[in-house]
Parts: C-alpha cells; sequence; structure tokens
C-alpha cells in the first residue's frame, strides 16, 4: 500500500468526520454508516 500525505489522509477522511452536540458538550466522531433514507445506523 502506497504511503498518503497528511493532505491526501485528510481530503479522504474529512467527509466522515462529524460534529457531535449534546447538552452537556460537543466534541468530533466519525460517521460509521448510513440507511436508506440517510439517517446514522446504529
Amino acid at each position: 500500500m502506497a504511503e498518503l500525505s497528511w493532505q491526501e489522509a485528510i481530503e479522504i477522511i474529512e467527509p466522515h468526520v462529524v460534529k457531535i452536540d449534546t447538552p452537556r458538550g460537543s466534541g468530533t466522531g466519525f460517521l460509521c454508516a448510513y440507511t436508506k433514507v440517510n439517517c446514522f445506523a446504529v
């Protein structure tokens, strides 16, 4: 497997990073899956 630059890795990962907001704080996470109606699947 070829090595990626940091910029290439970010471009691949960025569409899957999401912001998480809760009443007690916020942060980031990774999108794991979608359902047929594009809702997050747990």
